[in-house]
C-alpha cells in the first residue's frame, strides 16, 4: 500500500498520536470501495436485526465509487489489523450534499457519514474521525462544519453535542419516497 495515503497522526490531531486496539486513520481512496461497501452492509444488517433501520440512510455504491476518486469529499478511514473498522465521508462545497443554506454567508463543511463497525464502537472513533475532517476544514478555510443526525440515533445525536457540536434545527426531506427527520447540529471552527 502506498505510505503516501496514511496520515502523520502526530501533526494531525495537535501531536496527539490515536491509536486504538491496533488501528490507525488514513485517507481513503478508490481502492477501498470494496471495504467501504462492505461495512456499510454490515451496518445496514446489524439495524435492520437490532434497531431502526432509518437510523442510517446507506449511500449508493455507484455513488460511493464516485466520491471516493473526488478532491472536494474526505474520506478518512480507520484501518484495523483485519481491514477498514471505520470511515467518514466530509464534503466541501457539492451542492448536492450541502448543509451551508442553513448558514448564511458562511463556508460550511459537511460531515455527512460516520460509520463504525459494532465491535469497533466505544472507542471514541466518531470523535477522532470528527477532529481529523474538523481539522481538514479547517485548512480549506471553513467557517462551519455541519451535520445531520437522526433524532432516534441517540448514540450519535449525543456524541455530536458531547464533541461541541450546537442543534440549529430539524429538517425534513425525502429519500426513496421515504420520508426523513434529521436534526442539523454544527460547530463554528472560527472560535
Amino acid at each position: 500500500m502506498d505510505a503516501t495515503k496514511y496520515f502523520s497522526l502526530d501533526s494531525v490531531i495537535n501531536g496527539k498520536k490515536h491509536q486504538t486496539s491496533g488501528c490507525f486513520f488514513r485517507q481513503c481512496v478508490v481502492d477501498d470501495f470494496c471495504e467501504i461497501v462492505k461495512i456499510q452492509e454490515k451496518i445496514v444488517e446489524d439495524l435492520v436485526h437490532t434497531q431502526n433501520e432509518d437510523l442510517f440512510i446507506p449511500t449508493g455504491n455507484s455513488e460511493i465509487k464516485m466520491l471516493l476518486g473526488r478532491d472536494d469529499v474526505f474520506f478518512v478511514g480507520v484501518q484495523a489489523p483485519d481491514g477498514l473498522c471505520a470511515y467518514s465521508c466530509t464534503f466541501f462545497g457539492l451542492q448536492e450534499y450541502e448543509l451551508g443554506c442553513h448558514f448564511d454567508d458562511k463556508k460550511v463543511a459537511t460531515f455527512d457519514t460516520v460509520v463504525v463497525l459494532p465491535g469497533y464502537r466505544g472507542n471514541k472513533l466518531q470523535k477522532r474521525l470528527q477532529e481529523i475532517s474538523e481539522i481538514e476544514a479547517k485548512k480549506r478555510c471553513c467557517d462551519i462544519i455541519a451535520a445531520t443526525v437522526s433524532l432516534d440515533n441517540l448514540h450519535s445525536r449525543s456524541n455530536m453535542i458531547e464533541n461541541g457540536y450546537v442543534e440549529l434545527k430539524t429538517i425534513s426531506y425525502e429519500i426513496r419516497r421515504k420520508k426523513i427527520e434529521r436534526l442539523v447540529v454544527y460547530k463554528d471552527l472560527c472560535v
